[in-house]
């Protein structure tokens, strides 16, 4: 029983930091904010990945893709957001850590019923095997 509670600790502590950490990266940006026109390179199940030109007239295409990437396709020309002193760190423009609220919460929500589903099941009483004769 202290496993499953335990396992729905770490699921909620893991959920909060992912969306801690989405904040923080828009924070960053929006206080060193530069505005451009991406290209969209490739899109895959783990990353969408982009290139453009930065205020400093540099090309940039992070390793790690674009921040918020839903819909977007391959030869896509959209409208980004980046940290100027960063420039690897870039959101698809409007978009922000609040999309990923939803879904954290519903996973995490999901976690729990099917963790307390589990303890009550493993804590019912047990019912004989068999019945008497």
């Amino acid at each position: 029983m202290v496993g499953l509670a335990v396992t729905g600790l770490l699921g909620t502590l893991l959920g909060s930091l992912l969306v801690l950490g989405a904040w923080s990266n828009d924070r960053n940006i929006d206080q060193n904010l530069g505005e451009t026109t991406a290209e969209v390179l490739s899109v895959s199940g783990f990353r969408t990945l982009v290139r453009y030109h930065a205020s400093d007239g540099a090309v940039h295409s992070p390793a790690t893709g674009v921040l918020y990437p839903d819909g977007l396709e391959r030869g896509n020309l959209v409208r980004v957001e980046y940290d100027q002193e960063n420039p690897d760190l870039v959101r698809v423009a409007g978009r922000g850590f609040g999309l990923g609220v939803v879904p954290v919460v519903g996973v995490v929500t999901g976690l729990w019923i099917v963790l307390c589903l589990l303890i009550w099941w493993l804590r019912r009483p047990m019912r004989a095997a068999a019945a008497p004769a």
